[in-house]
């Protein structure tokens, strides 16, 4: 019965629901315009009245912890103030402390500094006193032995007059003597030097203009057709010969797998190479060869050895400089400005310069890093060995600049521009430069031309500068005995007049003889 009772009331409530809704439906259809209007803007009064509400609770809450943590954030900084303020005192009384020590201590060296200078005092005191003695007694010893001292001055005086005559007249002869063999000198140098230049000259002179026409350089230069040009010149194959090898070493591409192309390039693109090709090239239009630069390289580091013998003895290394013993170490001035027994780089430009040749510090600066290479082939530095290896570092420049900028006396060098990387050739005497870009074939048989003339011109300089060499020693052991000569007759001659003379001064002296 019960659950038949609690059905028929739920059916009775959703009986009046679905009656209570149907009625509703209906009331809203037949409603009008305006009471929808009411019954929304209720609702919307509603919602705004209850977001009022809630906003004005979320700032009551608001309010209340604001309040809560700014009384945490004074309790903090109450109890932070507090920490500071007794750190800070403590550290101003550690402060005051420490100056107080300071100051004691201070006292304390301050006498004993003062004890110190009493003593130091009251020392040289007594010094000065006993100084003083000894000087009194000093004084009287010179007192008592002035007059042996002035006796023996006076008697030490007159000998040392005497001696001085003799060394003035001796001064005096000797200093005539080197005038006259200076001299002497000169007037052979300056006679012999203006005979050989003339006839350097004459030789010369006929020497290019005969090779021309050995090789028939003006008729191949004037004639474009080469067959014919072969067949009019005597030498015209080996012309185009040597021309073709030039080409073509000239148009030779790098190629990384090659190691002799690779050494090639690495030589034509060396600055000191390229220093060596630019003094010689100079060095042979002034009629000088190489070896004179090269000898008087050696002459120098021979005056450095003989002038610092008696300074450095055995395997010792120069004070103050600096060297090591491994490959590409080099070997400076010495850094406490004294005579060092190497070769400068001043010393270099000297002596490049002494030759009247125009040319950058800059350039000459990879031929000095070039000679100071110390090749690490055995433990010896004495300074002779180090001499050694500038000479033969100088000697290999000179060989791989000819081998591969060009022949020796060449004007035209070929080397690789340090600047843009390019191959070209490079005339030192006129300052032309040729890129490979833009030469031309005349450009390279000019060169090939000018290579053959200085391969011959080098050959007869060669051969003219061991005759002179000859003939100077030949006029130099004339003159030694020519000067022999003279001395022995003039030395004969005053030994016949002595026999003469020697009895008559004895007569005269015996009062036998009267004049």
């Amino acid at each position: 019965m019960g659950t038949l009772h609690n059905k028929q009331m739920y059916f009775q409530r959703w009986k009046q629901f679905v009656s209570l809704a149907n009625k509703i439906r209906k009331a809203c259809i037949y409603t009008n315009q305006s009471t929808k209007k009411i019954r929304s803007g209720f609702g919307t009064l509603r919602i705004f009245w209850i977001n009022y509400k809630r906003k004005q609770y979320f700032s009551v809450w608001l309010s209340h912890i604001q309040d809560e943590w700014d009384l945490e954030k004074a309790v903090e900084f109450h109890i932070r103030r507090t920490k500071s303020q007794v750190f800070r005192h403590l550290h101003r009384f550690t402060l005051r402390q420490k100056s107080k020590r300071i100051q004691d201590r201070q006292a304390y060296h301050t006498q004993d500094w003062l004890m110190e200078v009493y003593d130091t005092i009251d020392n040289q005191v007594q010094k000065i006193k006993y100084r003083q003695l000894q000087e009194e007694q000093e004084k009287e010893k010179q007192i008592n032995h002035h007059q042996l001292y002035v006796e023996n001055m006076n008697r030490q005086r007159i000998i040392a007059q005497q001696k001085r005559k003799e060394e003035l007249i001796r001064q005096v002869q000797k200093e005539a003597r080197q005038k006259q063999v200076a001299s002497r000198k000169l007037y052979l140098m300056t006679t012999f030097e203006d005979e050989w230049s003339a006839k350097i000259d004459k030789i010369e002179r006929n020497l290019i203009p005969s090779v021309d026409k050995e090789w028939g350089f003006s008729t191949f230069f004037h004639n474009n057709n080469t067959s014919q040009s072969k067949q009019k010149t005597p030498k015209g194959e080996l012309f185009m010969k040597a021309f073709k090898l030039l080409e073509r070493d000239f148009y030779q591409a790098p190629d990384p797998t090659d190691q002799a192309n690779i050494m090639r390039e690495k030589m034509l693109s060396s600055g000191a190479n390229i220093c060596i090709a630019i003094i010689d090239s100079i060095l042979f239009q002034k009629q000088i060869l190489i070896d004179d630069f090269v000898e008087k390289v050696i002459e120098y580091l021979e005056s450095i050895s003989t002038d610092n013998i008696s300074a450095t003895t055995g395997n010792t290394i120069p004070s103050g400089g600096h060297y090591h013993k491994h490959k590409n170490s080099r070997i400076e001035k010495d850094q406490s400005g004294e005579q060092s027994q190497q070769l400068t780089f001043q010393k270099l430009c000297e002596i490049i310069e002494s030759f009247d040749i125009e040319i950058y510090p800059s350039t000459i600066r990879p031929l000095y890093d070039e000679l100071m290479v110390v090749p690490n082939v055995n433990n010896d530095t004495s300074p002779t060995q180090l001499h050694k290896n500038i000479v033969n570092n100088l000697k290999q420049c000179i060989h791989n600049s000819f081998q591969y900028l060009g022949p020796q006396g060449s004007k035209w060098k070929k080397y690789i521009n340090p600047i843009h990387e390019i191959m070209m050739y490079h005339n030192i005497i006129t300052g032309k430069k040729v890129y490979d870009y833009e030469m031309k074939t005349n450009i390279l048989k000019e060169i090939c031309r000018e290579n053959i003339r200085a391969k011959f011109v080098l050959e007869a300089r060669i051969k003219y500068r061991l005759e002179k060499k000859q003939d100077f020693l030949h006029l130099v052991e004339n003159d030694a005995a020519n000067i022999i000569r003279k001395m022995f007759l003039s030395h004969k001659e005053k030994k016949k007049w002595n026999r003469i003379k020697g009895p008559r001064l004895l007569r005269k002296r015996m009062g036998k003889v009267k004049v």
